[in-house]
C-alpha cells in the first residue's frame, strides 16, 4: 500500500483501484469502494467487487440499501459491524477541507468475519490518503484556474490598447473571458436608470442567453 500511495499519479482511478484491491484482500472482504451520495443514492466512484458484478464504478445504490455508509457520513466516525451484525462491515469518512466527501467501505456476506483494530487503522490509512489526495488536487485545480485567469488577465490589457471603442473593448473582454475554462460564457451590461434593468452591451460564449431574461436592479424586485 505504500508503494501505490508513494507513486506519482495525474489520476487517482488507478491507484485507487490498487488500493481497494489490497484492502480488499488484507481485510478479507469481497467489497470495497469508495462512495459519495448523489441524487439520494449511493454512488460509487471506484469500486472492486467480487459478489456483484453488476456493481461497476460510476453504479450506485438506495442509501437504504446501505445504511451503513449513511452512519458513517452522518457521524463523521469510523463504523464497523461484526459478526453478531447481518453482513459484517468497515466503514470510514474521507474527508476533504474537513467536511465528509465520501465514505471508504468494505463489506462481506461472510458472517464468520470480524475486523481487529489493526485493520481498522490500515482502513483510516488509506482513507486519510484519499481525503489528502482529493484535497491536493482540488487545490492544483484552483491554482491551475487562477493561472489561467492571470494569463487572461494580461490579455484584456493588450486588448484594451489595441481596440478603439468602448463596444469592441467589452466584446474582446467578454470573448477572452468565455475561451477560458474557467467560465462558460460571459457578458457585460449598462443600468438603465428609468427601467431599474440592466441593458446587455456585449456577450460571448452563449448566443442570445439573456433574451428572454431580464435583469432588475430595483431593491423592491
Amino acid at each position: 500500500a505504500s508503494r501505490v500511495m508513494s507513486r506519482p499519479e495525474n489520476s487517482l482511478s488507478a491507484p485507487l483501484d490498487e488500493l481497494l484491491d489490497i484492502l480488499g484482500e488484507t481485510l478479507g472482504v469481497e467489497d470495497a469502494g469508495l462512495a459519495t451520495v448523489t441524487d439520494g443514492e449511493w454512488a460509487f466512484e471506484r469500486i472492486q467487487t467480487q459478489s456483484d458484478a453488476s456493481l461497476q464504478p460510476g453504479g450506485s445504490v438506495p442509501t437504504d440499501i446501505r445504511a451503513d455508509c449513511t452512519r458513517v457520513a452522518e457521524s463523521g466516525q469510523q463504523v464497523v459491524s461484526g459478526p453478531a451484525e447481518q453482513q459484517p462491515f468497515l466503514g470510514v469518512p474521507v474527508t476533504v477541507d474537513g467536511e465528509v466527501y465520501g465514505v471508504l467501505c468494505c463489506w462481506t456476506a461472510r458472517e464468520s468475519v470480524s475486523f481487529t483494530d489493526w485493520e481498522a487503522a490500515f482502513a483510516e490509512l488509506i482513507a486519510n490518503w484519499i481525503g489528502s489526495e482529493y484535497q491536493r488536487q482540488q487545490y492544483t485545480d484552483r491554482l491551475a484556474a487562477l493561472n489561467e485567469l492571470n494569463t487572461v488577465a494580461r490579455e484584456i490589457t493588450d486588448a484594451v490598447i489595441d481596440q478603439s471603442t468602448r463596444g469592441e473593448i467589452e466584446q474582446s473582454v467578454c470573448e477572452r473571458l468565455a475561451a477560458t475554462e474557467s467560465y462558460l460564457f460571459a457578458w457585460v451590461g449598462d443600468v438603465d436608470v428609468a427601467t431599474q434593468t440592466v441593458d446587455l452591451h456585449a456577450e460571448a460564449g452563449v448566443e442570445g442567453y439573456l433574451d428572454d431574461i431580464t435583469i432588475t436592479v430595483d431593491p423592491d424586485d
